[in-house]
């Protein structure tokens, strides 16, 4: 704060200077690049706008150009400024949507000389490169969780300032937690809100203009919420971080966090078996079962992905899963292999005798006997077998022996079954025993120039985006939505498929919110490169691949992800040091890469 204001007293002192003989100062050309992602919507505004008022005091005539950025570059505004009045860039800031993430990929190509005021918090999630600027850098930070680090570094490179305008007096006090939510209602009543702490009523706050609140406060405190007609809550603060209050046309006040006291009902275990999920308690026989967490990534066969995970099940080094035995032989001229079922579809099984798949299944293969064991073989895998399954799209394998496989498939389970529930089959099963339709077609678009795909239609939020009439207003009513879903991937991967047809750059922009989310899991992660790779996105792949590696570098499969991101992009030889890398151990010595070799 000191160099902050040393720095602007020169300003000043340089400004009446020029004044005081007569001399017109100068135009400066101004370049502000205004972080909007989603992290930066509690930014403290006020004071970034005073940081403004005493720059263009010091410099009362610029030419200004405003970069707004998320993880691309959102709008471009110029604007000259004459004795120090910079209304229009004050209005042009105050009305931005915070979304996506950050990236200040391609920033230092949009200036060349001059002053380069740059408002972030150093949260740079899709690109770790910082910078050059040819210009004066400043650098200004008013959040108080901000990436000291980055910007430090961004400031030492390009030999600039940095301001920090964070309020520091409620971070010097470690035992207060922030506390924050969204006032919403029928009536504009939140211009009257106040909130405060009880026995600290002198340090009440209110919410912003989109009702938005922040409040510093121990777990335990008391938050009071009062209305301008006298209307008042009282709200014990806990774990929970995020509270939202609505008020009622009457100016009644609810929460939306609720505590209910009382004790937890245990949740009641569910078993796989031959009639669907059952009551763990009620299933009168031991049922072996493992579902897609048990699953390495590295698996590349649903041989690899049952290895070693039932007891009592063997299936030789080479064999096919359809070659597995689960009971003692008891057969010399029929089959001993036990049956496979995928999607409630019994498999073709494998002739234990010869090898040869028979027709005892409903799809059966017709084939010439091989001339010999190893022919055999590998007639069984390539023609009858598992080779199908892609092993990441398995949701649940069970094993069943005795009656539990007699009882359902009858002679055909003698010899023990094998249950195999893919993703793409259970697809709906929890909506009333809804099947999804593979056989339509899932690239429909509407007419007009909202499009977007109606199969995706199911959930309340994209119910509600329907029912606008063009892209505009329906990205408002998703900024509204996001208050509620900000923490729910799924709401970002469904909204991201709502908008591809109509803009790819917006979809592009929600699905990156995904890194903006604090401590986002490794799943949605990997949702989200699934979602780059699948619409060919090579940019979004590469920058989803470099965090997943950056957050998650204890699993081999973010160095894997590296790789093919790297390829997708055309950068061939980055792809191969990567492999090279992985290859040899130097990728992290910690971890073993053998199982990726082939």
């Amino acid at each position: 704060m000191r160099q902050m204001r040393l720095t602007l007293l020169f300003f000043i002192s340089l400004s009446v200077w020029q004044y005081s003989f007569g001399q017109q100062p100068a135009i400066t050309k101004v370049t502000i690049f205004w972080d909007t992602s989603y992290s930066m919507k509690e930014r403290q505004v006020e004071e970034e706008f005073r940081f403004l008022e005493e720059y263009f005091t010091s410099h009362p005539r610029a030419d200004v150009t405003i970069f707004v950025f998320s993880n691309t570059i959102v709008a471009r505004e110029s604007f000259q400024v004459n004795d120090g009045r910079w209304g229009l860039v004050k209005e042009m800031l105050s009305n931005v949507n915070y979304d996506g993430a950050t990236s200040y990929n391609g920033l230092s190509e949009l200036t060349g000389a001059g002053d380069i005021l740059l408002f972030t918090d150093g949260h740079q999630n899709t690109n770790s490169e910082s910078p050059y600027f040819q210009g004066q850098l400043y650098v200004i930070n008013s959040r108080r969780d901000f990436n000291q680090a980055n910007l430090n570094l961004l400031t030492i490179l390009n030999e600039g300032n940095l301001f920090n305008l964070a309020d520091k007096k409620d971070r010097t006090n470690t035992s207060l937690e922030r506390y924050f939510g969204t006032i919403q209602g029928d009536q504009l009543l939140n211009r009257g809100v106040e909130l405060s702490l009880k026995g600290k009523t002198d340090e009440a706050v209110s919410p912003d203009e989109n009702g938005a609140y922040e409040i510093y406060a121990e777990e335990g405190d008391t938050m009071i919420i009062t209305t301008a007609g006298g209307k008042r809550i009282e709200n014990t603060l806990g774990k929970s971080r995020n509270i939202d209050i609505w008020l009622g046309s009457t100016g009644e006040i609810q929460l939306e966090e609720v505590v209910v006291t009382g004790e937890q009902e245990e949740a009641v275990e569910q078993k796989i078996t031959a009639f669907g999920p059952k009551n763990a308690e009620s299933v009168g026989y031991a049922v072996q079962s493992i579902t897609d967490e048990d699953i390495a990534d590295i698996s590349v066969t649903v041989n690899n992905a049952t290895q070693g995970k039932f007891s009592g099940v063997r299936l030789g080094q080479n064999d096919d899963l359809s070659q597995v035995i689960m009971r003692p032989s008891n057969s010399i001229n029929a089959t001993n292999y036990g049956l496979i079922v995928v999607d409630g579809v019994p498999l073709p099984r494998a002739d234990s005798s010869d090898g040869v798949i028979t027709g005892t299944g409903p799809f059966q293969t017709p084939q010439t006997n091989p001339t010999s064991p190893n022919d055999s073989r590998k007639s069984s895998a390539v023609s009858g077998g598992t080779g199908f399954i892609n092993p990441q799209n398995i949701a649940n394998i069970t094993v069943l022996k005795g009656l539990a496989a007699t009882n359902r498939f009858g002679s055909m389970g003698a010899n023990g079954v094998i249950l195999i529930t893919t993703k793409t089959g259970s697809f709906g099963s929890g909506r009333k025993g809804e099947i999804k339709d593979l056989a339509r077609l899932t690239d429909n678009i509407y007419d007009g120039k909202l499009k977007v795909a109606p199969k995706t239609l199911v959930t309340p939020y994209l119910k509600s985006l329907k029912k606008a009439k063009n892209l505009e207003e329906a990205y408002k009513i998703y900024l509204q939505q996001r208050q509620r879903y900000a923490n729910s991937p799924a709401f970002y991967i469904d909204v991201f498929d709502y908008f591809y047809y109509s803009s790819k750059p917006l979809a592009n922009r929600v699905l990156s919110n995904l890194l903006e989310i604090d401590n986002a899991s490794y799943s949605s992660m990997r949702a989200m490169l699934f979602k780059a790779q699948q619409y060919s996105m090579t940019q979004l792949e590469l920058e989803t691949a470099s965090a997943l590696l950056e957050k998650y570098p204890q699993k081999i499969q973010s160095y894997l992800d590296l790789a093919l991101a790297y390829k997708a992009n055309g950068n061939y030889q980055a792809c191969l040091q990567q492999l090279l890398k992985m290859a040899d151990g130097s990728a992290n010595r910690k971890l073993d890469f053998s199982a990726l070799s082939k």
